[in-house]
């Protein structure tokens, strides 16, 4: 850069102050774009850097930038260079993780906890929880850890089995089922499984495994930390 960065901190819309990071504005600025199909991390880069230097002219020491106005000139940024797409992405998604943010707030953090216990415990309703370490060693201390082990794919099969049978029991109104999940969460096993017991009720599938569509890694997304995010839909090339 031809230009010394004078931002070290911003404020964010909780407000509170917290370092800046402009490897997250790249990336933010990337994954907006290859939402419309673009993959070029050096534009990325270039695009952040004017952003940048702009927020050092309008912001001189000691003044501090919140995230609003930084959006507000990242946009300005994607405008000026002719990328309009892109900027539309990333103001809607500013919103958007605000309305979450404070919809989360409002809502507290209860009942979505519910569902992960739910499947960390698959036992029988009798059976203790094993939803923490502690609870998992005493199943392994008692001895009963191979119970655990068969009431867990016993209650996997079950779902398996049901989510099958609702799919089917639409007579061919589904055309396209997605099981979503992070990585090494069994995606591609429960897949299969489905689709084996669609057929056993008449129900012809194609399975199509998206590792298949990830886009080389040199037009890669990556995270916050640089690092490659395979989770975002960004990943793949979608066309």
């Amino acid at each position: 850069m031809a230009f010394i960065n004078k931002i070290t901190h911003i404020i964010k819309r909780d407000g509170s102050l917290v370092e800046f990071d402009r490897e997250k504005m790249v990336t933010g600025i990337y994954k907006a774009a290859a939402s419309v199909g673009g993959h070029n991390r050096p534009l990325s880069e270039k695009l952040a850097d004017e952003a940048i230097e702009m927020l050092n002219h309008n912001f001189p020491p000691p003044d501090v930038p919140t995230v609003e106005e930084i959006q507000d000139i990242v946009e300005k940024v994607l405008i000026e260079n002719g990328h309009a797409r892109t900027r539309r992405l990333t103001s809607s998604t500013g919103r958007q993780t605000a309305r979450a943010g404070a919809q989360v707030g409002e809502a507290g953090q209860g009942k979505p906890a519910a569902l992960p216990c739910d499947v960390r415990d698959p036992g029988l309703e009798h059976r203790p929880r094993c939803e923490t370490t502690a609870k998992l060693n005493q199943r392994m201390t008692d001895g009963s850890f191979p119970d655990l082990i068969r009431e867990a794919d016993r209650a996997y099969d079950e779902n398996v089995t049901g989510a099958a049978e609702a799919i089917a029991s639409e007579g061919g109104g589904i055309r396209l089922i997605i099981v979503a999940g992070p990585s090494s969460s069994g995606k591609t096993t429960t897949t299969s499984k489905i689709c084996a017991r669609l057929r056993d009720h008449g129900v012809d599938t194609v399975l199509l495994n998206l590792d298949h569509y990830f886009f080389d890694l040199e037009l890669h997304p990556k995270d916050e930390h640089g690092d490659y995010d395979f989770e975002t839909p960004e990943a793949l090339d979608i066309p």
